[in-house]
């Protein structure tokens, strides 16, 4: 876009643009972005969209964005550590929302932060390749080479006190995270691909708890989570994380009935116990991702019973069969995801649509185990 025509319109429209998404096929330079941050005085929302990096352009621009509230760099606009810190500090009086799906690069904890009170919601998930989140900067000096992000210990906590919403996905932590205890308001947090070891300690104002493709998470003997609010918990492909820790996470938000989605699959499941042993009941619960393991209709029904007002299930890539099609239908269900079902015949299919109930399907086989793992999220709420 000539910057002529981007006067013109900005003229047109008296300056009162509150929103703006940049593809980067658009070609706007230095200038464009200055212009449009310095004129448009009420833009809230900047969302950077389409292929290649993204730097100093919009590091120019942010210092002219003093009632920005929004902040979204896509998954295909690259982003240094650096320059993700710098547009934080620069827009830290406003920004509320911040979101960078692909950031590269090392940051370390010395450096001055800012304050983002209004902050409530932080996305970070890293660019192609497993980097390093550092959360103890002076004893990993030497791992300046690699792509890492650096923080010292709780020094992100401190700097989002307010914060409701927290996204870190794709990094490996060294050593491992502190207790995010200090985030008072946090209501969602997602700690996905992460490549913990240990569970920290968590604040008991959580609803919705990621934790998926953490294979070697595990929890400390002794460890008590008081999380009376949570409503989602997702331990999806944790194959270290044993029974016991899915039924204490889990024991205060089955107490009070808030307990609502619950997301167990792409693990080991032992057909020899008893599914009450492996998995916590809950009457509140109404959405189950059960997929992505060897089990067959015993198992599939016997799990599906302790949760009597079950709604939707996900169990695609496991070995049901069309009797235990019709045991889900006389339970209720709305919705079951049965892609990949090798053992599911397209005639249990079609009965079961007839009858109102929602059914994805798809023929095929999802391959061993661990390529279960890699298959798209699944949809169950």
């Amino acid at each position: 876009m000539k910057k002529q025509s981007l006067k013109a319109y900005f003229r047109r429209s008296n300056y009162t643009l509150t929103r703006a998404i940049i593809h980067t096929r658009a070609s706007f330079d230095n200038s464009q972005m200055r212009y449009l941050t310095k004129t448009c005085k009420k833009l809230k929302v900047l969302q950077m969209c389409g292929s290649g990096i993204i730097g100093s352009s919009l590091m120019d621009a942010l210092h002219d964005a003093h009632n920005l509230e929004s902040l979204t760099v896509s998954r295909n606009c690259e982003m240094s550590s650096r320059h993700v810190h710098n547009a934080m500090v620069i827009c830290q009086k406003s920004l509320v929302d911040v979101s960078f799906q692909s950031v590269k690069g090392m940051l370390h904890g010395d450096v001055q932060h800012g304050k983002l009170e209004a902050l409530k919601s932080i996305e970070l998930r890293s660019s192609e390749g497993k980097q390093i989140f550092i959360v103890s900067s002076p004893a990993n000096r030497g791992l300046s080479s690699c792509n890492t992000i650096n923080w010292k210990q709780n020094i992100l906590i401190e700097c989002t006190p307010n914060v409701e919403r927290v996204v870190l996905e794709g990094w490996s932590c060294i050593p491992v995270l502190p207790d995010l205890v200090g985030w008072a308001c946090l209501e969602s947090l997602t700690l996905s691909d992460m490549n913990l070891q240990l569970l920290p300690k968590l604040p008991a104002t959580l609803k919705h708890l990621h934790l998926n493709d953490n294979y070697h998470l595990g929890i400390e003997d002794g460890d008590v989570f008081e999380l009376p609010q949570l409503e989602t918990l997702n331990v999806h492909g944790c194959l270290n994380l044993s029974s016991a820790a899915i039924i204490a996470l889990t024991k205060e938000c089955i107490k009070t009935g808030n307990l609502k989605c619950l997301e167990v699959g792409g693990r080991l499941h032992d057909s020899r116990i008893s599914a009450d042993t492996q998995y916590p009941s809950s009457e509140s619960l109404e959405a189950l991702r059960f997929d992505s393991m060897i089990v067959g209709d015993k198992d599939i029904m016997a799990v599906v019973d302790l949760y009597p007002n079950l709604r939707r299930l996900d169990i695609h890539g496991t070995k049901v069969t069309g009797v235990g099609m019709r045991y889900l239908f006389d339970r209720g269900l709305t919705y079951v995801n049965v892609k990949f079902c090798e053992e599911l015949g397209e005639d249990a299919v079609i009965w079961a649509r007839a009858k109102g109930v929602e059914v994805e399907w798809k023929p095929g086989a999802p391959g061993i185990i661990g390529r279960a793992f890699r298959t798209s999220r699944a949809d169950v709420y």
